[in-house]
């Protein structure tokens, strides 16, 4: 989905290999990722931060992946912002992955704020500055 002011956001439901990843990014240059993790057996190998967050300003968690997928290895490729969906009303936004720890980070922010950032062409928020 192309916005006005010419972002877009590409909604990905199902895998998609990394090089038609790539492509798109080069083809649509200022885009963003919102990765739906509600289906499939993903959203289980995620552990968010159970300790509490790694970071206060901007809020940042750090997560766990317990699979052998090559899950967040792709997405931790990505050269757009990628978010991911669990399906509240609260996205997380991937910070950086790396394969070998198999550690990465990721910051909150609602998905009303994103949605509003967007429609009005301002630079998306952090949790922080949504004021939450």
């Amino acid at each position: 989905m192309k916005i006005p002011y010419g972002l877009v956001i590409e909604f990905q439901n199902s895998p998609i290999d990394s090089i038609e990843m790539r492509s798109r990014e080069n083809f649509y240059g200022k885009m963003i990722w919102i990765v739906n993790v509600t289906t499939g057996m993903i959203k289980g190998y995620f552990s968010v931060g159970l300790s509490g967050p790694i970071q206060k300003d901007p809020l940042i968690y750090q997560i766990n992946w317990w699979s052998r997928s090559q899950f967040l290895r792709k997405w931790g490729e990505a050269t757009a912002t990628v978010y991911f969906d669990f399906g509240t009303d609260t996205l997380w936004r991937l910070i950086f992955y790396d394969p070998e720890k198999t550690v990465g980070a990721v910051s909150p922010i609602p998905k009303r704020c994103l949605i509003e950032d967007c429609s009005n062409g301002r630079a998306i928020r952090t949790m922080n500055d949504a004021g939450v």
